[in-house]
């Protein structure tokens, strides 16, 4: 039985395959992974966390990703730190 918990943080954007990819190996691993999806004040971003999240969830429903880990979408956390 796979044990412990995943934290995954970054700003993902846009969101990659290559993010896609570390989060499946994350779920190979662990029985839980949380992306969290963070504002960096230091940089302009592309896509507004909103949207970030959206793309991250269109890539869940697309595929196993992420259901093989348990994983499930979490309320939104303030400004700066919203959970996936």
């Amino acid at each position: 039985m796979k044990k412990g918990l995943c934290v995954y943080p970054g700003s993902f954007d846009p969101v990659t395959i290559g993010h896609l990819d570390l989060i499946e190996r994350g779920a190979d691993i662990f029985p839980e992974v949380v992306v969290a999806v963070l504002h960096n004040p230091a940089k302009e971003g592309c896509f507004p966390i909103a949207q970030r999240l959206e793309l991250l969830s269109r890539a869940r429903t697309a595929g196993r990703l992420y259901e093989k880990a348990g994983c499930r979408d979490r309320p939104a956390r303030p400004e700066g730190c919203n959970g996936f």
